[in-house]
């Protein structure tokens, strides 16, 4: 009687384990493919501001990776600081520089090429997504987003840092939180003196895929839009409230036609962006400045017949292709957003 218990007992033991191990598989496995947006936004957040120099340390949070013996290598022509790890990151750093960045681009484009880098060449770590909730090990730092190709948000925010730093265009780094409380970190930039805030993280959606035309929802944008969806003690913070060097702003049509609308976002397209701005003409009858439906996504038709016929005839030609709009705010006034997403089975 024992022996059979024994037995019994066991095989309950045994069967129970490997329930266990099904479920951790299916949770581990294959819910993260779901997670379209929820991956750059399920781990954001960041504090951490100081007043020192272009190249050093803009951060002051420990739990973020300092970037700067690297960049302060890069400016003084001196790497014989930096260690083996260090090294890795600065020559890859060295090589992205070589080709994205050139000496007549303006400090906004240098910007633009780098956030569009990070974006498009390095993919969220979905480990941190898991029930396990664990990442890659070097997926907090730009060796992780760089030559890894995988990070969280803090790989974003110290890449981003690094070469802005390197760039000698002024950058801090945040490291607090998102409105789903959970960590995040970002950063702010100062171009042409006034101060914006990017969020790199949040502009690469999760699961990455490729040619997956470029996000800019949080590049150079306003304390007001940041704080939508951040959370974080602004206090000694700059003030961020500028358009001038928004993305909006460098992507936005003056139009008087539908055909000037077609073109421009096919040309947004060919440059392998999502978005496009527009402002109308009186005479398209269309009015995207009603301040109580902003920035949420609207069918085309209840701005106008002609829109609609515009982007179902671009998504009939663009095979793959979803097209949306919104009223976005610029300023004190509001435009209309058309987005070009990428649709994937």
């Amino acid at each position: 009687m024992n022996a059979k218990r024994i037995i019994r007992n066991s095989a309950v033991v045994i069967i129970s384990v490997c329930a266990i191990c099904c479920i951790a598989y299916f949770l581990l496995y294959k819910i993260p493919e779901n997670k379209e947006n929820k991956a750059s936004e399920s781990e954001k957040s960041s504090f951490g501001v100081s007043d020192e120099s272009v190249g050093q340390s803009s951060v002051d949070s420990e739990d973020l990776y300092d970037t700067s013996p690297i960049s302060q290598a890069y400016l003084n022509g001196d790497t014989s600081a930096l260690d083996e790890f260090q090294l890795s990151i600065y020559s890859k750093a060295i090589q992205i520089l070589g080709d994205e960045i050139s000496e007549e681009m303006t400090d906004y484009e240098k910007e633009l090429a780098i956030h569009d880098y990070l974006v498009t060449t390095c993919e969220y770590d979905e480990g941190l997504l898991t029930v396990l909730g664990g990442h890659s090990e070097n997926a907090e730092n730009p060796y992780g987003a760089l030559i890894e190709g995988k990070a969280i948000c803090s790989g974003y925010t110290t890449s981003f840092q690094m070469f802005m730093d390197m760039l000698g265009i002024p950058c801090r780094s945040i490291k607090a939180g998102d409105t789903d409380d959970e960590e995040h970190a970002w950063n702010m930039v100062e171009i042409d003196g006034e101060w914006y805030y990017v969020d790199v993280t949040w502009d690469d959606p999760v699961p990455d895929k490729k040619n997956r035309p470029t996000r800019h929802a949080y590049f150079n944008v306003t304390y007001d839009i940041m704080a939508e969806r951040h959370v974080w003690d602004n206090t000694g913070f700059p003030e961020a409230d500028s358009f001038e060097n928004s993305y909006t702003a460098h992507n936005l049509h003056s139009v008087s036609s539908w055909e000037e609308v077609t073109q421009a976002m096919e040309d947004q397209l060919a440059a392998g962006n999502e978005s496009v701005y527009f402002e109308f003409d009186e005479s398209m009858n269309i009015k995207p400045d009603r301040a109580d439906e902003l920035n949420y996504a609207l069918p085309a038709d209840y701005l106008s017949e002609d829109l609609k016929n515009v982007t179902d005839d671009f998504a009939d030609n663009h095979k793959g292709i979803a097209v949306y709009c919104r009223r976005a705010a610029f300023g004190d006034r509001a435009v209309l957003e058309i987005s070009m997403k990428k649709q994937y089975l």
